[in-house]
């Protein structure tokens, strides 16, 4: 993850470096809330978090009380192992939003990985007592919840898959949270369906792949990273899962058992 590179990096993060006046040309396309989101999502999608960060700010300077904006720009903050950040700025948010739920339990997950757990689990509780049904206050959760090895985190992420919002999109970051913490086996069914909606997300099959290799599926975690790779050639991080060589460990499993998978 990213750490921090000057006390200024966020300073006017809502307000993004993209210059919204190319939408005027003929022919070029509208860059309004709607564009920045979606273009927000691709980069996310791709794996390229500080790209998209960029692009949900950018929704923010379009309209500055678009609150999925915000909860994704918290999340890229969270992504890009700021976390300190991401509390200033959902502090922020909570100044227009003071209920939000998806605000309330994004501001809890980041103070959880700042380590301030009693107070992560009491604004979590709160979150949890809103109204309206929220995935990310069960993703939040459900981190908890996982890193004290409770068995109910898997019913959080569950929870967090059947709540509304952009479909896939939970899994995909229980999938993430549950790598964070080196739950392999516990992340490969939420990354498989994040494959299944986002077919087309070499992120997706990148933690596809960490899942697979993480519990020793090399032949598995293979054909996921050479998906990723084959999406985003470009991305180093996706070059090299694919050229990582097994452990002899898992040669050594697999000459003494065959592949059993």
């Amino acid at each position: 993850m990213g750490k921090s590179k000057g006390a200024n990096r966020f300073a006017n993060l809502e307000i993004s470096a993209i210059q919204p006046d190319a939408g005027t040309r003929s022919g070029a396309p509208v860059r309004d809330v709607a564009f920045y989101m979606r273009e927000g999502l691709a980069r996310e999608l791709a794996g390229e978090h500080e790209k998209a960060l960029t692009n949900y700010s950018a929704a923010l300077g379009e309209d500055p009380l678009h609150i999925e904006a915000w909860t994704r720009q918290l999340w890229m903050l969270l992504y890009l192992g700021e976390a300190a950040e991401a509390v200033v700025w959902a502090n922020k948010a909570l100044q227009t939003y003071p209920r939000d739920p998806d605000i309330l339990s994004l501001k809890a997950l980041a103070q959880w990985r700042c380590g301030f757990a009693k107070e992560a689990r009491e604004l979590n509780d709160a979150a949890l007592s809103a109204t309206r049904e929220s995935a990310n206050v069960w993703l939040a959760r459900g981190e908890m919840q996982a890193a004290a090895d409770n068995k109910s985190a898997n019913a959080c992420f569950k929870h967090a898959a059947a709540a509304p919002g952009e479909t896939g999109l939970a899994e995909m970051r229980a999938g993430d949270i549950l790598l964070l913490i080196r739950k392999y086996a516990e992340a490969i069914p939420f990354c498989r369906a994040a494959t299944v909606r986002f077919h087309d997300s070499s992120w997706a099959w990148y933690i596809y792949g960490l899942a697979q290799r993480g519990v020793g599926r090399d032949e598995y975690a293979r054909a996921a990273f050479m998906r990723a790779h084959n999406l985003s050639p470009r991305d180093s991080r996706y070059r090299a899962a694919l050229k990582r060589r097994r452990s002899w460990l898992a040669r050594a499993r697999e000459w003494l058992f065959g592949n059993r998978s």
